[in-house]
């Protein structure tokens, strides 16, 4: 239009997509609606699951140590669950923590979706069963615990996910794939759902037996899964819109081996991906870190190269992790983007805090600066002194390789705190660039011994400074969940879809895999000051404009400029509709004349 040139967005949805989207809301919303209100019939539940479980993975673990010797993968599962569990029920009854909670709840749910398998291995039917339901009367105190508006929040979330289901099921007949699980297992679990949510039965009208919802989580085709999981054994990659929800999906390396087949599995996986996780490797074999770091730091690459995120497991494999809601930094290029993040007042009144810390310092005797690459040791001893810490020995070992590395590197972004009696490293951020122009956080740690700093805030806006500084367009921080301990994510950055991420991703980068602008290693800022905080400038000018715009009074209007006869009609017309308008002021002065009765004749002198 007139030489300008529009770019609209359109993201359409499937019935795979929207039973995804259902799915995952729905998980998220009952593993983080408890917000800690702790409750005597919450504690005594929480104890007796973790005597319970303590005794019935114990007979599990020792089962699984027996069949097939240590190191096979049902051991390492069981060992690792056993772990986590303890620990999160333990910590529950000694802090009353809203993340242990929440983690209890996940970890407990894992436990189901294997626990069937486990049961006819181990001949322990009948007890898994009894876990199972120990499992939903603990459901339903910490559920009864929520807050009402939790609640309601929670049965919305069940309704909608009832609803996509229904045209999810419709949708596998119509293409062909009557041998679904779910089409059969459907009709029943769906009773089973809205039994649960009377509010007058024995659940209270509240979701606490996870078993339907994690029979739906596996809502693919039986047949179907099977042979498209061994088929990506055998190396054959998997094109086209997926038909069914992709649930722990295998992902062979091959298929982000180039650009284009990278791009063809993200949009397999934008549409039917749940759970936010995926196998990478295959069925035969996972993919585990090697001896040769070279090759594993060129395939962590490739990961991030196409638009996702990694972990590694205690045993040394790697995961693939595209979550539905990502948190993003527009740095450069997106300024719609840039101008949503300013939007938030909880976003700028964060980074007025931050300022105002800034601000305090020098009174105080201290003084932060920010430093790339200056010294890994203390960086990691950071981050692996955290309990929650997914970082093993052996990718350390490739962090360690990486941190020399001019192709593949790792960028750690340090946050460093003077006093009188010296300087320490009080937070760090691990990350990589990558497709030209993008930065990855692919985890971060702080010192809460300096919490009163904002380490964490100050060095999130002071790196991505610094990034915008170097000529980055975009800082992506990973996913994004309502975990307590994700809740600095949409403070500090852009939440977005995951489809919304890619957009941006593909709109910004540059450059083929090992391309990337260099960041220098050293000092980056000796003193961090209010203009050293990305956005923050932005922000403090955003919220002046509010303020003098909330000081005008209602309902009074800025005066307008005065317009000449005619000026208000706009459009082709104008002139015509001005022309009308002469004639009727004409005709009605006529008729004002001749309504006036005439003068009396002057007297003759």
């Amino acid at each position: 239009h007139d030489g300008a040139t529009f770019e609209v967005e359109v993201t359409a949805q499937s019935a795979v997509s929207a039973h995804g989207a259902a799915l995952d809301h729905f998980f998220d919303v009952i593993a983080w609606c408890w917000d800690g209100n702790w409750t005597p019939e919450l504690e005594e539940r929480t104890l007796e699951m973790l005597v319970l479980l303590d005794e019935f993975l114990a007979r599990l673990e020792s089962f699984t140590s027996g069949a097939g010797g240590s190191g096979n993968p049902y051991q390492n599962m069981v060992s690792s669950l056993r772990k986590h569990v303890q620990r999160y029920l333990a910590n529950s009854i000694e802090d009353h923590d809203r993340g242990a909670v929440g983690q209890c709840h996940t970890a407990m749910r894992e436990m189901l979706q294997s626990l069937n398998t486990f049961a006819v291995m181990t001949g322990m039917g009948d007890e898994a069963t009894n876990v199972a339901a120990r499992a939903a009367q603990w459901e339903l105190a910490r559920l009864q615990a929520t807050p009402e508006k939790g609640q309601a929040e929670l049965r919305r979330r069940v309704q909608h996910l009832v609803e996509t289901t229904d045209e999810y099921v419709v949708h596998l007949m119509v293409a062909g794939e009557n041998s679904s699980k779910i089409v059969s297992l459907w009709p029943d679990l769906r009773e089973t759902i809205q039994a649960m949510m009377e509010p007058e039965g024995p659940s209270c009208g509240l979701p606490i037996d996870m078993a339907p919802f994690v029979a739906l989580m596996a809502g693919g085709s039986a047949m179907s899964d099977v042979f498209a999981k061994l088929t990506s054994a055998l190396g054959t990659a998997s094109t086209g819109r997926p038909r069914t929800i992709l649930h722990l999906p295998q992902i062979p390396l091959e298929q982000i081996d180039t650009q284009e087949t990278s791009d063809m599995l993200v949009e397999r996986l934008n549409e039917g991906l749940v759970s936010n996780s995926c196998v990478l490797g295959s069925v035969l074999a996972h993919y585990k870190i090697a001896e040769d770091v070279e090759r594993c730091a060129v395939d962590l690459y490739k990961i991030l190269s196409a638009g996702a995120g990694y972990v590694s497991q205690e045993d040394g494999s790697v995961g693939l992790v595209f979550d539905r809601r990502q948190a993003t930094s527009p740095l450069a290029g997106l300024p719609l983007d840039y101008a949503s993040f300013l939007s938030c007042r909880k976003r700028r009144d964060r980074l007025k805090d931050v300022g105002r810390v800034v601000r305090a310092l020098p009174k105080k005797g201290l003084k932060l600066s920010l430093r790339i690459n200056t010294d890994l040791d203390q960086a990691l001893g950071l981050l692996l002194r955290r309990e929650d810490n997914w970082v093993n020995e052996k990718l350390v070992r490739v962090w360690r390789h990486m941190y020399e590395s001019e192709t593949h590197p790792l960028v750690v972004f340090e946050l460093w705190v003077t006093t009188a009696d010296g300087e320490t490293m009080v937070a760090a951020d691990f990350g990589h660039p990558h497709n030209g122009n993008c930065f990855y956080i692919a985890t971060r740690s702080y010192n809460k011994d300096y919490k009163h700093v904002e380490p964490g805030f100050v060095l999130a806006y002071a790196g991505a400074k610094a990034l915008q500084a170097a000529g980055y367009a975009l800082q992506s921080f990973g996913g994004v969940s309502d975990s307590p301990v994700m809740s600095y994510k949409p403070v500090v950055a852009l939440p977005t879809t995951r489809e919304k991420f890619v957009s941006m991703l593909r709109r910004v980068r540059r450059g083929k895999h090992a391309s990337y602008v260099p960041l220098a290693k050293g000092a980056v800022c000796s003193e961090i000051k209010e203009a050293d905080l990305w956005a923050y400038e932005d922000a403090m000018s955003k919220a002046q404009e509010l303020a003098r715009a909330a000081q005008q009074p209602k309902g009074t209007k800025a005066p307008k400029a005065k317009k000449a006869p005619g000026d208000q009609y706009k459009g082709a017309d104008a002139e015509q509709k001005a022309r009308k308008r002469a004639q009727a002021q004409s005709a009605a002065a006529a008729r004002a004349a001749k309504a006036t009765p005439p003068a009396a004749p002057a007297a003759q002198t």
